[in-house]
């Protein structure tokens, strides 16, 4: 079992399990985003551009930010950890951030769907298919070429 977050009641109670009652009038479809093929690859992609920077990718050590953030974030694409969770939980977690570490809230800056299928990503991050790893790989290593805008060398500023 991972490490514990300090959380309200109010938050405690929704991490917990989602009580019907809570979300009575709610717009969030909880479990509207079955774990095929179109929605993991989807979530690789939203993953990629969103998380991997804290969370990385399969098959890689921890990155500079990873080292340096306290507590450490997961990393979420090994096969443990946030899969033994329901997908509800992850989507929680992505919407609302978890306070006291670095993991911020995405509410409004992705959609509902782009959060849940990230979140049904990382549920079944130890038996994604072959295409989702590759979606996941055509994004692990940029190249400073392609990270850097071009005209921003250090040429260019002198």
């Amino acid at each position: 079992m991972g490490p514990r977050i300090w959380m309200t009641r109010r938050e405690k109670r929704h991490v917990q399990g989602p009580d019907p009652g809570d979300f009575a009038g709610n717009a969030v479809d909880w479990g509207r985003c079955p774990a095929d093929e179109a929605n993991l690859v989807a979530g690789a992609k939203v993953y990629k551009e969103h998380c991997a920077v804290c969370h990385g990718f399969p098959g890689e050590s921890k990155g500079a930010i990873a080292l340096g953030m306290y507590p450490a974030p997961p990393q979420l694409l090994h096969g443990v950890g946030v899969t033994d969770d329901d997908a509800w939980e992850s989507y929680w977690k992505v919407e609302n951030g978890i306070r006291l570490t670095g993991m911020p809230a995405f509410k409004g800056q992705l959609s509902e769907k782009q959060i849940w299928q990230v979140s049904v990503l990382v549920k079944n991050a130890d038996k994604i298919s072959a295409s989702v790893k590759n979606e996941l790989a055509a994004g692990a290593t940029t190249p400073m070429s392609m990270a850097m805008p071009s005209g921003s060398t250090a040429a260019a500023k002198k």
